[in-house]
């Protein structure tokens, strides 16, 4: 499902700040830049459905403790009374669902698929995928790999 493919959503410099500084607990370098990525894509997607007039319920989110972060890979708004989570998409190819996910019962109601391009600090919103929807086929021993070229 294409949400608006081709528009560019410009990364706040708060919401890059506040990546930075959740990020910075992170233990890993591979598990800060996962994080780092889809947290600025989570935020330019907040502040999209925000400015047109979702209500976005922030007590709920659980992206803020980085060690829930780190381990579960979560990246959620709650919209309207919907879970949405945040997948980057992986070398312009492909998205990574966490199995984490589905073994802990965590699923969101709809992961949106977000491309950041790093140099323009922007950012695109190809698509979504529910959850009962992924094909499973492809996969190694953490995620679910999902082609979305």
């Amino acid at each position: 499902m294409t949400i608006f493919a081709d528009t560019e959503f410009k990364v706040s410099e708060k919401g890059y700040g506040t990546a930075r500084q959740l990020c910075s607990k992170i233990c890993t370098q591979t598990g800060r830049k996962r994080a780092f990525k889809a947290l600025i894509c989570m935020d330019a997607l907040a502040d999209y459905l925000y400015s047109q007039g979702l209500r976005l319920d922030i007590s709920k989110n659980l992206y803020k403790i980085y060690q829930i972060n780190e381990e579960f890979e979560i990246t959620d708004i709650h919209c309207n009374g919907w879970y949405i989570d945040v997948l980057p998409v992986v070398n312009g190819k492909f998205v990574l669902i966490p199995k984490i996910h589905f073994s802990n019962n965590i699923l969101p109601d709809l992961y949106v698929v977000a491309d950041y391009n790093q140099t323009a600090r922007k950012i695109k919103f190809p698509g979504c995928i529910e959850p009962d929807k992924i094909d499973k086929s492809v996969q190694d021993e953490h995620y679910f790999i999902v082609d979305i070229s």
